[in-house]
């Protein structure tokens, strides 16, 4: 699903379908499970690289788990300030368990990788 929120434009797919990115919420896993589905961020703004520091602009194959843990830091940086106060209402739908792509440039960001489904009923709340 396509959003335009502060000055942040996001699309967020699962399986090829677009999905709100209040759905999503990165969840490291080393070896994702149950895995199974594959994601797709792209995230558009005006200096946006600011966000992702200290990373540095380029293309990220397969990052090593340091660099996975920079990323969804600025990522959930970024879903934060589009979700404002009203995150703790939010019902979430999968979460992010493992990078295999990051592009980094100055106005723009994705990030490619495995996802896995959350059970029903599960909100920001109930998520440490």
């Amino acid at each position: 699903m396509e959003t335009r929120n502060l000055r942040y434009d996001i699309n967020v797919q699962v399986n090829g379908s677009l999905v709100p990115p209040e759905s999503i919420l990165p969840q490291y896993q080393n070896e994702p499970y149950p895995g199974g589905q594959y994601y797709y961020i792209k995230i558009s703004a005006p200096m946006i690289s600011e966000d992702f520091a200290p990373l540095k602009c380029g293309d990220y194959v397969t990052p090593e788990p340091a660099i996975v843990s920079l990323i969804f830091e600025g990522l959930m940086y970024l879903l934060n300030k589009i979700r404002g106060e009203r995150q703790i209402h939010l019902m979430l739908a999968h979460f992010l368990n493992s990078i295999d792509r990051f592009t980094l440039t100055e106005n723009e960001t994705k990030i490619e990788g495995i996802c896995s489904p959350i059970l029903q009923g599960t909100s920001l709340g109930q998520v440490s």
